[in-house]
């Protein structure tokens, strides 16, 4: 084979060799998944404006939980390892990663008695629960509630990219599907029949029908979406303090228990998310309230 032979061989390998891998990069490329197209297309600074214009002295979340566990850690060393931890979070998978990086911090267990946006729906059969399985001695409880609200690429508060969807989408979808049964009709009359079916949501849309939370909704001064989390976190806060009155008895004797509450602000993949503290009590096993240790937690 002489040379003129073996430089035509080589052009038609390489050929092949450079087709065959434009082929596969063009298969690749149309089978990328979407959420890592959509990734990063975002500006950061728009959303943490957003989130602080709307929502005020909101915490990065891994700043609110590293601030949580040395102010609750310097309250008493019993609170860390020998914590359990429960939450009351809405059940959307968005809410899981800060859930995970809370127990990461605390005891590494998770007592849910959270439901649609985060009503604590477990009552007091799940408070009783979860206050049995406080280690004891020397163990502690902590209690994280709160609705949730997201804030998309675009920074549009209600609404948040998920993985493997084109567009972004409501978020909290339970309190925005509340707030369109609310603003189709103001009377509480029109209440789902459906209990059995639906018995949570119909729970969060009967408390928009409250006066208190009717006029702030109905307000012209007020931004719904803003408002919106606030009222289901004033709803959510009557109902922990209820239960903790009504179940206390079921805490380990001189135990001490956390409460925090507040709204968790879900942002898109690749940034972190947000809390709001609204409130933080230590109780003792009795319901009494100790301290207050909001102004700790800026």
């Amino acid at each position: 084979m002489d040379i003129f032979q073996k430089t035509l061989l080589l052009c038609i390998s390489l050929s092949f060799i450079i087709g065959g891998a434009n082929q596969i990069y063009t298969k690749l490329q149309s089978h990328r998944p979407l959420n890592l197209l959509q990734s990063n297309n975002f500006d950061q600074d728009i959303i943490v404006s957003k989130i602080m214009e709307s929502f005020p002295t909101s915490l990065r979340e891994e700043h609110f939980i590293q601030q949580l566990y040395d102010v609750l850690h310097a309250y008493s060393s019993l609170f860390g390892d020998n914590t359990l931890l429960a939450t009351s979070f809405c059940c959307d998978e968005i809410n899981r990663k800060f859930e995970n990086n809370l127990a990461n911090k605390f005891g590494g267990l998770i007592f849910t008695f959270g439901g649609l946006a985060g009503f604590p729906f477990g009552g007091l059969t799940g408070f009783g629960a979860f206050a049995h399985h406080i280690p004891s001695p020397h163990g502690t409880g902590l209690i994280i509630y709160g609705p949730h609200i997201g804030v998309d690429n675009n920074g549009f508060i209600g609404k948040i990219n998920r993985k493997g969807l084109e567009k972004s989408g409501t978020c909290c979808g339970s309190a925005l599907a509340a707030l369109n049964t609310f603003n189709q009709n103001n009377e509480l009359s029109m209440l789902k029949e459906e209990l059995s079916l639906d018995y949570q949501q119909n729970e969060v849309i009967r408390c928009l029908y409250n006066p208190s939370s009717s006029d702030k909704l109905l307000s012209k001064e007020n931004n719904q979406l803003i408002e919106l989390p606030k009222i289901l976190f004033n709803a959510q806060q009557k109902n922990i303090n209820e239960i903790i009155k009504n179940g206390c008895n079921n805490l380990p004797e001189n135990s001490l228990i956390a409460i925090v509450g507040g709204i968790h602000i879900n942002t898109p993949s690749g940034m972190s998310d947000f809390f709001l503290p609204l409130s933080f009590d230590i109780r003792d096993s009795q319901g009494n309230l100790i301290k207050n240790l909001l102004s700790f937690t800026p």
